[in-house]
């Protein structure tokens, strides 16, 4: 499997395709009142379905680094019990499967224990794992496994203590995200917040918003409007991706 792009289901086009198009007739009856607003937001579901994809993979990145975290750290636990890497990565596959049943991480050791068995060498095979998702931890392993078994060192203290130090910083990343899911809520509530307020007058002040729902200028200063919303929005989004 190729992590590098995230290819959305059938069921997710169909699902986040519907919420599409629930938030562009929202803002397209909120905004501008108009059927026509609507149809022109409409390709604008073509870049949404891209942005989406981003974001999905980065999710995605974020459970397969957490998931390898617990991989490695059951492996570790296997070598300071007298286990090989190889006969470790095997037996690491049960205590997965009650972790992590039908998990994109127990799929992978699935792979990597039944290469071993065709006398594949381990670190080709974590470098193929670390080629196929990118991830910086996965590397990070992946490269120091790979000189350590050729400069032959002691290879074991090796991986146990390259996995305490990765496992080290994989946890300070999650307290981030915990640090951040406030944050984050935050920003959902500071989204909707002016869609309710236009909601609310349109119920309790009817007529309030004809001048700008029927003239050009106050179509363009709703478009406007509508624009630093979004602008606001994507600031926002970016400023917690850079902090994370």
């Amino acid at each position: 499997m190729n992590y590098h792009v995230y290819k959305l289901k059938f069921f997710e086009y169909l699902l986040y395709g519907f919420f599409y198009l629930l938030a562009d007739a929202l803002i397209s009856y909120l905004f501008f009142m108009s059927v026509i607003a609507f149809i022109i937001f409409l390709p604008g579901i073509v870049f949404y379905y891209r942005f989406l994809s981003i974001i999905l993979k980065k999710r995605r990145d974020t459970l397969l680094t957490f998931q390898f975290k617990e991989f490695i750290s059951i492996v570790s636990s296997l070598l300071s019990t007298g286990y090989s890497l190889e006969n470790a990565i095997v037996e690491s596959c049960k205590e997965l499967k009650s972790l992590y049943p039908n998990s994109l991480i127990l799929d992978e050791a699935l792979k990597m224990s039944h290469k071993i068995m065709l006398h594949i060498p381990t670190d080709t095979l974590f470098t193929d794992f670390a080629n196929r998702t990118d991830i910086e931890h996965i590397k990070t392993f992946s490269e120091i496994l790979t000189i350590s078994t050729k400069s032959g060192g002691n290879l074991i203290q090796i991986i146990m203590s390259t996995t305490a130090s990765i496992s080290s910083q994989i946890e300070i990343h999650r307290e981030i995200d915990t640090s951040l899911a406030g944050k984050k809520y935050e920003l959902y509530i500071m989204a909707i917040m002016p869609l309710i307020i236009i909601l609310y007058i349109r119920f309790t002040q009817p007529g309030f918003f004809n001048p700008v729902y029927n003239t050009l200028l106050g179509s363009l200063l709703m478009f406007i409007c509508l624009a630093f919303y979004m602008l606001a929005i994507y600031i926002a989004y970016k400023i917690l991706a850079r902090i994370h």
